[in-house]
């Protein structure tokens, strides 16, 4: 087996690529090979050239980065279902690791990763590509493509800059009249400021949606705010996330669904966000939870269950 390992250098510290050269030096037994991401959704590149070089390998992936990171990985693949991929978390947030609970923390132990078993999780396919944990539109997206916005400020605080994009995205974004099918039952029309759906726990670093997360039963969480921004939007959203299961009101719906199908009324685009990683241009999106459709490497001694 041949260890390959996708490292993106913009993502936590500058040195990681030449620590982790240090690291797999010392460990016996293992081919690897190590490649670094040269710009921004250059991975799905980069895992096709890879594949296409070593063809008729057996290949092991890790993705070192951060949850868009991940996500651009995964896109690289034309069939998920042969893949065995390991994350190794050096964004800002890595939100899906966080349904491990106190062990995701091992998921930065390259010994215990390098010795971990695949497990079957289920993963988030849209007609426009794949996510691992959460699918939005509203507040979410707009929060992505304004990050950037706010990078510098990281020097005080890693989350400082998603609790900025956060809070400026909260107060900004603009209702959108849309037409949703769950499930394949009746086509609704309702007005959203946020829409999410969730394969994980967790969205924007630290807002737990989904505690309790299964990540093999083929369901996620929906959540949805209808005409809710600035502080309404806020404390509306602590209670739904205080809440389990399911939440049906005026202004908020959360609950458990398979399948999502949604579109503007006014035929314009909806820019939607996958992981952190903004879509633009498209005008339908079809959205549904994969059951155990990804093998995903976990480290020596974790499980999915704890």
């Amino acid at each position: 087996m041949i260890h390959i390992f996708i490292v993106n250098p913009y993502a936590g510290r500058k040195t990681f690529a030449e620590d982790l050269r240090n690291k797999l030096s010392h460990i016996k037994g293992i081919e690897y090979f190590i490649f670094n991401t040269t710009s921004s959704n250059n991975e799905e590149v980069l895992v096709k050239k890879i594949l296409h070089t070593f063809e008729g390998k057996k290949l092991r992936f890790y993705c070192c980065g951060g949850s868009g990171t991940m996500r651009n990985v995964l896109n690289g693949f034309e069939d998920l279902s042969k893949v065995e991929i390991g994350f190794f978390p050096c964004g800002f947030t890595n939100d899906f690791l966080k349904v491990f609970g106190e062990k995701a923390k091992e998921f930065k132990n390259i010994e215990k990763l390098i010795k971990g078993k695949p497990v079957k999780v289920d993963y988030i396919k849209t007609n426009h590509g794949v996510a691992l944990n959460s699918f939005s539109i509203g507040i979410d997206a707009l929060m992505a493509m304004k990050i950037e916005n706010f990078r510098f400020i990281s020097i005080f605080g890693v989350f400082l800059p998603y609790f900025m994009s956060f809070m400026t995205s909260v107060f900004l974004t603009k209702p959108l009249e849309v037409e949703i099918t769950m499930d394949g039952g009746e086509c609704f029309d309702t007005n959203v400021t946020e829409l999410v759906m969730l394969n994980g726990s967790t969205v924007a670093g630290n807002v737990v949606i989904n505690p309790g997360a299964d990540i093999l039963n083929g369901e996620g969480v929906y959540l949805y705010t209808k005409n809710l921004r600035g502080y309404k939007f806020l404390s509306t959203l602590k209670t739904a996330v205080e809440k389990r299961k399911k939440v049906t009101g005026v202004t908020i719906e959360k609950g458990i669904c398979k399948r999502i199908s949604l579109r503007r009324k006014d035929g314009k685009f909806i820019e939607a966000s996958l992981d952190g990683e903004v879509i633009t241009g498209k005008k339908e999106w079809n959205i549904e939870i994969v059951q155990e459709g990804l093998s995903l490497i976990l480290p020596e001694g974790v499980s999915v269950y704890g």
